[in-house]
């Protein structure tokens, strides 16, 4: 069996799980801005704290799914691989809010708020 260094994701799958614990959390933060991107406070901090979700995301995603390749019989990271789907999921329904908010608020207020903020320029 291959064996890979998933060291630059986590240590253990313990890590991996307790990170797994705090996505919820990102993913109610983030439909908690339902409503609230015509204002340029709400919309810098809803990017913000997406930037983090993300990052928290694909780290998660990048362990458990290079961990499952390596052994297709595993179960139990399959498991773990399909709960993170879910959350995945989860995420996009609570968020499906965004791109109407930002249609909604049209082009021209959408791009003043990312040309005033360094953050959102880049």
């Amino acid at each position: 069996m291959s064996q890979w260094d998933l060291s630059p994701f986590y240590s253990s799958v313990e890590a991996w799980e307790e990170d797994l614990k705090k996505l919820p959390a990102h993913i109610e933060h983030l439909a908690s801005f339902k409503g609230k991107l015509s204002d340029l406070q709400s919309f810098r901090a809803f990017y913000v704290a997406e930037e983090e979700t993300n990052k928290l995301m694909y780290r998660l995603y990048g362990y458990i799914h290079l961990a499952s390749d390596l052994n297709l019989k595993d179960t139990v990271t399959s498991s773990k691989n399909q709960q993170l789907m879910l959350m995945f999921s989860d995420l996009g329904q609570k968020t499906s809010f965004v791109a109407p908010e930002l249609i909604a608020m049209g082009e021209e207020k959408v791009m003043s708020f990312v040309q005033s903020d360094d953050f959102l320029k880049t």
